[in-house]
């Protein structure tokens, strides 16, 4: 088992564990697994997708891994602009509800919460921690948006007359995804397009490359909703401050008690999703 697999693999874990206290209404100890189960998977992410090392997955735990967390967005947000310039320019391969989307992914982080409050927050105002009802509902309805944006992308129609022009978009395409996602070796990947002439062949090869870049997509923007949503909760949730009970405060009152089904069903579609990304070199498309 590759060490980075570790990762994803006690993420699992953790999520169980929260699945398992939520259903006996363990409310606090739930939100802490769920908080190990989203740091572990969005290490990983950053581990598989070669933004971060191992060692710095390692050293940074619990509110310092808050700065991991914004190299790896904002690492995301830089490839997929790349990607983004690549489709505008591109009349013959284009997908434009996914890359409308893409674009827009990132726009939506100021709208949700912002970081110094979530991070310098008062133990005078705990509840805080919890994002309002209405916030967290704006948060589902983006990742709902998204998610049935990205299942509405589609391929353009692609011609047997125009099969040589569209193998030499795919190559450009390829370099262009490879920089997004450096797991996808682009030279084996051309090589192996290069001998498929098929319409039947080329489309396929591309729907597999859409459905990963889908997949990325997606584990990023809900990766990053997570990622601000129970980072808070790293010691909040297991350990009495300043006279604040945590069993006291993490209740049915709390908005996130209350929606905590959805984001442990939620981060166990990103887990799933995050293997199917690691199932990439199995492909052959991959170093």
């Amino acid at each position: 088992m590759k060490e980075e697999t570790v990762f994803l693999e006690i993420a699992k874990i953790d999520l169980a564990a929260a699945k398992c206290l939520h259903s006996q209404h363990l409310h606090s100890p739930s939100i802490f697994h769920l908080q190990q189960a989203v740091e572990k998977s969005i290490k990983y992410f950053g581990i598989s997708q070669k933004i971060i090392s191992i060692d710095e997955a390692k050293k940074n735990i619990g509110h310092d891994a808050w700065k991991l967390y914004l190299k790896i967005f904002r690492e995301c947000e830089n490839r997929i602009t790349k990607l983004e310039e690549f489709f505008i320019e591109s009349k013959e391969v284009k997908e434009v509800s996914l890359i409308k989307n893409l674009n827009r992914l990132f726009e939506l982080r100021s709208k949700i919460h912002n970081y110094e409050r979530m991070f310098n927050f008062s133990t005078q105002d705990l509840f805080n921690i919890s994002l309002s009802n209405e916030e967290l509902q704006t948060v589902i309805e983006e990742i709902q948006k998204v998610d049935e944006n990205l299942k509405k992308a589609v391929l353009t129609e692609i011609k047997e007359e125009g099969i040589s022009e569209f193998r030499r978009k795919v190559h450009e395409l390829l370099d262009v995804i490879a920089n997004v996602d450096p797991n996808i070796n682009k030279n084996i990947a051309k090589k192996e397009l290069d001998t498929m002439t098929t319409l039947q062949v080329v489309t396929s090869l591309f729907e597999m490359l859409k459905e990963h870049i889908i997949k990325l997509a997606f584990c990023s923007v809900c990766l990053f909703y997570l990622s601000i949503i129970f980072s808070p909760h790293y010691v909040k949730s297991r350990y009495p401050e300043d006279k604040l009970n945590p069993l006291e405060i993490y209740t049915t009152n709390m908005p996130l008690v209350q929606r905590l089904e959805y984001f442990i069903n939620l981060t166990e579609n990103v887990i799933a999703d995050l293997e199917y990304i690691s199932q990439v070199d199995k492909l052959k498309l991959v170093m």
